[in-house]
């Protein structure tokens, strides 16, 4: 059974700004959680994790039980929220 992947409304504003290669490469990461919701570094909880490309990370909550995942959002690990608005 596939899991629910939902996209925050900040991840889809930040989505259209990337390149095309990160966009395809998020894409992919979308279609891996729908079967597998443990891809991915735990960080620090079992369901807060991160997927890295280069030097930008994709952090989302992946819930087991609810078969379902929370995109957060795709930033350089030290970007912080003031600068990801720009």
């Amino acid at each position: 059974m596939k899991n629910i992947v939902i996209n925050t409304k900040e991840f889809a504003k930040t989505f259209d700004k990337l390149s095309r290669e990160e966009q395809l490469w998020i894409i992919k990461m979308i279609e891996q959680l729908k079967w597998n919701l443990s891809v991915g570094k735990p960080l620090r909880f079992s369901w807060f994790r991160e997927k890295k490309l280069r030097g930008n990370r994709l952090y989302y909550l992946a819930f087991d039980e609810k078969k379902s995942c929370f995109i957060g959002c795709f930033w350089t690990k030290k970007t912080s929220k003031t600068d990801n608005s720009k």
